[in-house]
């Protein structure tokens, strides 16, 4: 028997992610931090174990019109975001950040394990750069779990806004 100590949690998606995509028969590739064989302390890490570059690696960040209207932004993990297109493309007068306290309140999700899957009430933006070609990985709602998943059944799954927002 292996002591509690040496064994590795396995940590499962966000339920409401699991469910958009059973729901919607979408394939994809769970990916845990914790099986992979290397140790992972970044973004960059992983795309290096998982042999795929690091502009398929994705972050997902909530916005806010510092009123009551919030939004979810994916970008490559190296890019920053360009708040002014955000804003524009969701017909806000501006767009910043969500405090932590509002990630909490809007996603229930922690602010490393954000994902973009399973949040009807939001519109999502994502970054054109991530909108074709090979597969993307998008957070689970779970820190160190993360979904592969096409571009184009990203987009579907979530209703996205495929504009370029983001600048490296």
């Amino acid at each position: 028997m292996t002591p509690a100590s040496d064994t590795v949690r396995r940590l499962d998606p966000d339920p409401r992610v699991v469910t958009v995509l059973d729901r919607r028969a979408i394939p994809h590739r769970v990916v845990h931090h914790a099986e992979l064989e290397g140790t992972v302390g970044s973004a960059l890490d992983v795309a290096r174990l998982l042999e795929i570059g690091p502009d398929r690696i994705t972050k997902t960040l909530l916005v806010t019109d510092r009123q009551d209207h919030f939004g979810l932004v994916v970008v490559p993990v190296l890019s920053r975001v360009e708040f002014a297109a955000v804003s524009g493309r969701l017909g806000w007068t501006r767009a910043t950040m969500a405090p932590p306290a509002a990630l909490a309140a809007q996603l229930g999700q922690p602010v490393d394990g954000v994902s973009p899957l399973g949040h009807h009430h939001l519109p999502v933006v994502v970054d054109a750069t991530l909108g074709t070609g090979a597969a993307v990985l998008v957070g689970a709602g779970t820190p160190g779990v993360e979904i592969m998943i096409d571009p184009h059944a990203l987009l579907t799954a979530t209703g996205a806004i495929c504009t370029p927002v983001a600048r490296r």
